[in-house]
């Protein structure tokens, strides 16, 4: 059985402003600062780069904020108390809310 999902790509290079729905979602930042918002289902969530501030809004999503160039960067992630999974270089700062159940390796 097949299950929908909602799949966002931003812009590569410039910033974006990305929102999930109600579905299950695949949201791709861009190098640019974005701002990425999770929905009620488990989502996974790009950063790609930039100073990202994220709201994961439920769920057990992924958040993987790693970037092939440029930072250290403050990344800005709310985590709405769910078990997420956070991936994020250990030069960048980290401004985490809400946070205390994340997996944060």
């Amino acid at each position: 059985m097949a299950v929908d999902v909602e799949n966002l790509t931003g812009n590569p290079t410039s910033a974006n402003h990305l929102y999930c729905g109600t579905l299950a979602c695949t949201v791709l930042g861009g190098s640019a600062s974005d701002v990425l918002a999770g929905g009620a289902a488990s989502d996974a969530i790009f950063g790609l780069g930039g100073a990202d501030t994220v709201t994961t809004n439920g769920g057990t999503d992924m958040v993987d904020l790693t970037h092939s160039s440029g930072g250290p960067f403050t990344e800005h992630v709310d985590c709405a108390n769910n078990a997420v999974t956070i991936l994020i270089p250990s030069a960048d700062t980290k401004s985490f809310t809400n946070c205390a159940n994340a997996n944060v390796p």
